[in-house]
C-alpha cells in the first residue's frame, strides 16, 4: 500500500468520523428538545388537573381554559412524536405508530407490539383511464 493510498484511507476514515460526530450532535440536540417538551407536557397536565380540581371545588367552569390546555397538550404530543421520528431517522430506526418503540428500519412489524410498521406491497396508482372515459362520455 502506497503513501497515497494510506492518505486516502485516512481521509475516508476522518470524513466518516466527522459525519458520525455530526449525527451524534444532532441526536443530542433533538433529545434535549424532547426532554424539554416532556417537562412542558408534565407541567401542562399538572395545570389541567389543578384547574379542573379548582373549578370543581368552587363550583364553576371555564371551558375555554380547559380547551386551551387540551389543545396545548395535543400540540405538545405531536411535537414530541415529530422529534422522536427525527431521532429515529438519524439513528436509522423506524418508530411504531402504536406503541412508540424503535425497530430496525427494514422491519415490517413492530418487535414490541406486533403492529404493522409499513405496507409490504405498495399498489401502483391506477392509470384512471376508465374514470376519465366515463366522465368524457357525459
Amino acid at each position: 500500500m502506497g503513501l497515497d493510498e494510506i492518505k486516502d484511507v485516512a481521509k475516508d476514515f476522518a470524513d466518516k468520523a466527522v459525519a458520525k460526530t455530526g449525527e451524534v450532535v444532532e441526536v443530542s440536540k433533538l433529545r434535549l428538545e424532547l426532554s424539554k417538551q416532556q417537562g412542558r407536557l408534565r407541567a401542562l397536565y399538572q395545570k389541567l388537573g389543578s384547574s379542573v380540581y379548582s373549578m370543581k371545588e368552587k363550583d364553576y367552569e371555564d371551558l375555554d381554559l380547559i380547551d386551551n390546555l387540551c389543545q396545548d397538550i395535543t400540540e405538545n404530543l405531536k411535537l414530541q412524536k415529530k422529534l422522536q421520528g427525527q431521532i429515529a431517522a438519524l439513528k436509522k430506526m423506524a418508530v411504531c405508530p402504536v406503541c412508540g418503540s424503535r425497530n430496525p428500519m427494514d422491519s415490517v412489524y413492530c418487535n414490541q407490539c406486533g403492529s404493522r410498521l409499513k405496507k409490504e406491497f405498495e399498489q401502483p396508482p391506477e392509470t384512471g383511464s376508465s374514470s376519465e372515459e366515463s366522465s368524457s362520455e357525459e
